[in-house]
């Protein structure tokens, strides 16, 4: 399913596509516009949704992204795809495009070859709400963009901007947890990576094989670091909220790995 949307006109293409341009205008929608959408594409409202938005850096509409477009519909065919407001939009059927990951690894591979940068929103229910996620993912976009990556889908890019965001509210930086601190000065070039294991300890539950596993350290390796580093921190790590803590006071570091 594909269209070409310009100056507020269709020029061609599907009913299905011009309908959920329309959705993203914010326009009056009939429910049975909605159920129309269903019938042509086999789809189901329980489904689960995301949509995709690519964009080129010029910002303007080139032959590059008709190009795209239909590669896109090749590609991912549970999908309507078509050209909006100089960008590709692609609204996906996750639960028949073989879930979230595999549609994030296929856009990953289509648009690395490409000068473009693409992002992905979330998966949502009900093609009502499309335009919500549309704004999502073209804020993926951007961050790609801004960030200089192909691709973001919105879970890598809502961690980057949270952690931006967090690292500009000065006052939370003087309530990051104190361990934190005196293992960021014991090696401000982290060549020990006591705060890498232990970060990948608290993600692990506190789990020594799944931690060793995620590091691709040995155990024996393992337990020599987690014994170094209890011997430099002050607090229990087997209290839960001193674990919560912990993560948060990473997040607002912006130290993930």
């Amino acid at each position: 399913y594909t269209t070409l949307f310009r100056s507020d006109r269709y020029l061609s293409g599907s009913d299905t596509a011009a309908t959920l341009a329309a959705l993203i205008d914010k326009k009056s929608i009939a429910p049975l516009e909605l159920l129309n959408i269903n019938a042509q594409t086999g789809w189901s409202v329980d489904d689960e949704f995301a949509v995709a938005v690519t964009d080129n850096k010029s910002k303007s509409d080139t032959p590059l992204l008709a190009v795209f477009r239909d590669k896109v519909k090749f590609v991912l065919n549970e999908s309507v795809t078509f050209i909006y407001k100089n960008h590709v939009v692609s609204v996906i059927n996750v639960t028949r495009s073989g879930g979230y990951k595999n549609i994030s690894k296929q856009l990953s591979k289509m648009v690395s070859t490409e000068i473009l940068h693409s992002g992905l929103s979330f998966e949502y229910t009900g093609l009502e709400r499309t335009a919500d996620f549309y704004n999502l993912a073209l804020l993926a976009c951007s961050i790609a963009e801004s960030q200089d990556k192909k691709f973001l889908d919105m879970y890598s890019a809502a961690h980057i901007r949270i952690t931006e965001r967090l690292k500009n509210i000065s006052d939370l930086q003087d309530l990051i947890h104190p361990d934190l601190l005196r293992l960021d000065r014991l090696d401000p070039q982290r060549t020990s990576h006591y705060l890498e294991t232990l970060y990948a300890y608290l993600l692990c539950g506190g789990n020594y094989t799944d931690t060793a596993n995620y590091l691709g350290l040995h155990r024996n390796s393992l337990i020599y670091r987690m014994n170094r580093i209890q011997s430099i921190i002050k607090s229990d790590l087997n209290d839960v909220h001193n674990k919560h803590f912990l993560l948060i006071s990473y997040l607002i570091m912006g130290i993930s790995f």
